[in-house]
């Protein structure tokens, strides 16, 4: 029964974002003009945390980088951002429409479409595999993962994170509440505290290496951090 629950979760989830135009607007709730604000403070991320002993001109370092965009709606970190600065992108989103639009608008920026559910996302090309079996294990230097994991239960955010194969750095930007969590009961989504994800880092044995607190989005808006996680190195 409780894993009935969970997938009619997720089947809700799914229903209302099918349901929802194919645009940044409408990805972002309204509040597409933080778009270009977002791109820049994730700028900030990567050079001020993430690769900070790169000098301005040795960011090109990162093009030899890859990077999985997790959740990633119609594209528009790929397309704002991570196509910016790293030299391979691959896309994760469940909605169909939104990777079509993505597909539509990056074409080859992107070197592979994935749609699946995050909770169901193995980390395997089979892409290409005609006999749909094998496939290749999909390891990235950075995962960016980006106002999506609301739409995951704990057990599944954890599995994830778990599954997650990182060379440096796995990234999690999301909104906070001020405790505990809330419930939306509209796109069957959780916003977590920032006490409540570090909860969460603890149980799939991720270190913090910052928890960034973003001062540049409008004050009506959660409070929005960006954890940059390295997975805790499994002592002998």
């Amino acid at each position: 029964m409780k894993k009935k629950r969970g997938r009619l979760w997720y089947e809700n989830g799914c229903e209302f974002w099918d349901n929802c135009e194919a645009t940044v607007d409408a990805v972002l709730g309204g509040f597409g003009f933080v778009s270009r604000a977002d791109a820049i403070d994730n700028v900030e991320t990567l050079k001020e945390i993430m690769y900070k002993e790169l000098e301005v001109d040795e960011m090109k370092k990162l093009n030899n980088k890859s990077c999985l965009d997790v959740g990633a709606g119609v594209g528009r970190v790929s397309e704002t951002f991570l196509c910016e600065y790293f030299g391979v992108v691959d896309i994760l989103e469940p909605v169909k429409h939104f990777v079509e639009k993505a597909k539509k608008d990056l074409g080859q920026k992107v070197r592979n479409y994935f749609q699946c559910g995050l909770e169901e996302f193995e980390f395997i090309n089979d892409n290409n595999n005609k006999e749909g079996g094998g496939g290749e294990k999909m390891v990235y230097d950075v995962i960016w993962i980006q106002w999506c994991i609301g739409q995951l239960s704990d057990a599944d955010f954890i599995k994830l994170l778990k599954r997650c194969e990182a060379r440096d750095f796995v990234v999690v930007k999301e909104n906070n509440c001020r405790s505990g969590f809330r419930f939306d009961d509209q796109d069957m989504s959780i916003t977590r505290s920032d006490a409540y994800f570090r909860w969460i880092f603890e149980q799939a044995e991720y270190d913090i290496v910052e928890a960034k607190l973003s001062t540049c989005f409008p004050q009506e808006l959660f409070e929005i951090r960006t954890y940059v996680l390295r997975r805790r190195a499994r002592s002998l």
